[in-house]
């Protein structure tokens, strides 16, 4: 849509034009009021209780251009408070901090992909503490035996992300 106006001043004509692009309109989106993730992956099992998934939900994005993405962000892995002060047990200790492409298709959301976190090395991550002076805030982690895992400079406890415009 074009339209132009003249300002006539005595014998000085002024012209203004202002052009505004199509609007592109898509196609509205209508979210269900409850999704869920149909597959699951068995991270372990302790004592006959299972340990699915790896806990997708540290954090959510919505994909700017295809708004039936998310990409979901898991914890550090599947733990819990220990039974000694300070301590997490962890059921999988070689879980790796991931974020998850997921499609909402109807009322279910489809793992497309798995992005593993890495260092820069490209070596993968732990959920593991930081070593004390390096981050570390002094948990003990364990696992489900109560044996010490140690720590890890790339451990990662992570709880948030954002998406880039690129």
């Amino acid at each position: 849509m074009k339209f132009s106006k003249q300002i006539v001043l005595g014998l000085l004509s002024v012209g203004i034009v202002v052009a505004c692009k199509d609007l592109e309109v898509k196609k509205a989106i209508v979210y269900p009021s409850m999704a869920e993730v149909k597959q699951t992956t068995l991270l372990a099992d302790v004592g006959g209780v299972k340990v699915n998934n790896g806990g997708y939900g540290s954090s959510l994005v919505q994909d700017a251009n295809d708004p039936a993405v998310f990409y979901m962000l898991t914890d550090r892995g599947p733990n819990i408070d220990g039974t000694v002060s300070g301590s997490k047990v962890f059921s999988s200790p070689n879980f790796v901090p991931q974020i998850g492409k997921f499609r909402l298709v109807d009322s279910t959301l489809v793992l497309e992909k798995i992005i593993e976190l890495k260092n820069e090395n490209g070596v993968a991550i732990s959920g593991l503490p930081n070593p004390i002076g390096q981050g570390g805030t002094g948990e003990n982690a364990l696992d489900v035996l109560g044996n010490p895992l140690g720590t890890s400079v790339d451990g990662l406890d992570s709880e948030g992300m954002a998406i880039a415009p690129d």
